[in-house]
């Protein structure tokens, strides 16, 4: 690796966790990056119930003799307010289980699956037990926030390495550019092609880097190296990667 490309490594990192630390400050959690979901909408066969707490199983068998409930890991999380509940993840089985505490009772639901990246549910309430059905897909509306968090946190990355470099580096903001690009066909087609939930998170991030790295060095041609407008990418990306893990 030459000095250049750890001199850019370096100051990145620093950028890097000045970002992350301003940005833990904000009540908003900020997921840059295409997540599959699950959204319940609860309906009563009588007078509606609040709910007190919520728990998804990942279950080992048809039966779901055999479970673990989702991991908390970043935004990947199961939460439930007291008339709906809903999830993010990097991937799920493909077999799920709902408990429900209510105010009256814990109900159980039957064994379901999931079908499309951004899934939603339709969870009938009974006397004792939980019916859920999944319902049509529609717009995810979290990709107007991821997009509006992921130029801000690119902008800024890529500003604070500029203000690093001899001579400035001000096609830097090429990057952030070209999410405007890149973030819709990670959020929309992606998920259209059917794959894992997990496969298409990763596929996902790796064309925004490569897109946009090959951008860059389109755009640049002699005045940039393939390696370096890869690790400039990286870099960028990296930051709104990592904001999108953390930030709540």
């Amino acid at each position: 690796m030459t000095r250049r490309l750890e001199w850019v490594f370096g100051v990145s990192l620093i950028a890097l966790a000045v970002v992350v630390l301003g940005l833990l400050a904000s009540p908003a959690r900020a997921d840059t990056g295409p997540k599959p979901s699950l959204e319940f909408e609860f309906h009563f066969d009588g007078d509606p119930v609040p709910i007190v707490d919520g728990q998804l199983l990942i279950c080992d068998s048809d039966d779901c003799a055999r479970s673990h409930p989702l991991e908390e890991l970043g935004p990947q999380q199961f939460t439930c307010n007291t008339t709906r509940c809903w999830s993010d993840a990097y991937g799920y089985g493909a077999r799920l289980k709902l408990v429900v505490e209510f105010e009256d009772r814990t109900r159980q639901s039957n064994v379901f699956r999931k079908e499309a990246f951004n899934a939603r549910y339709s969870v009938q309430v009974r006397a004792a037990t939980l019916e859920v059905t999944e319902i049509e897909q529609r717009f995810n509306e979290d990709f107007v926030p991821a997009l509006a968090v992921t130029l801000i946190v690119e902008t800024i990355t890529a500003g604070l390495i500029t203000l690093t470099l001899r001579p400035r580096r001000y096609y830097l903001f090429l990057i952030p550019l070209a999410s405007m690009a890149t973030l819709p066909i990670a959020w929309f087609v992606f998920p259209a092609i059917g794959l894992y939930d997990f496969l298409t998170v990763i596929l996902a991030e790796v064309f925004i880097v490569w897109f946009e790295a090959v951008a860059l060095r389109l755009a640049l041609r002699r005045r940039i190296t393939p390696e370096l407008a890869l690790a400039y990418s990286l870099v960028i990306n990296l930051a709104s990667f990592v904001v999108g893990l953390f930030v709540i």
